[in-house]
């Protein structure tokens, strides 16, 4: 969630306005929330710029393209964030990061 405040003055054009404050509150985008488990993981700097492309789904030859790296560069880098937040998909990570839950795949629950 993210929450904004304005301070309200009698030129705001608020009829009636003589003070206190203009709220609103968002839904938080994963821009908003990924930096947060980033640094939670301790990922490097190039982690989290690989993550933040991850998140935005580019494959790893438009994320090497990006960065300006190989795409086994990439490779170690994704497979070092795997690591660090303890998942092997894609799609997991991006959700992790993103701060949302997956439900898991029919069948590959085992409780």
């Amino acid at each position: 969630m993210v929450v904004q405040a304005a301070a309200l003055t009698p030129d705001a054009g608020v009829a009636g306005a003589s003070g206190g404050y203009a709220i609103t509150l968002e839904a938080a985008r994963s821009d908003d929330v990924a930096p947060l488990p980033m640094r939670a993981w301790a990922l490097s700097p190039r982690e989290r710029d690989v993550a933040r492309l991850v998140i935005d789904g580019l494959s790893t030859q438009d994320i090497a393209a990006t960065l300006f790296i190989s795409h086994h560069t990439v490779r170690d880098h994704i497979k070092a964030v795997f690591d660090k937040v303890g998942t092997h998909r894609r799609r997991d990570l991006a959700a992790a990061l993103a701060g949302t839950a997956l439900s898991p795949a029919p069948g590959s629950w085992t409780g």
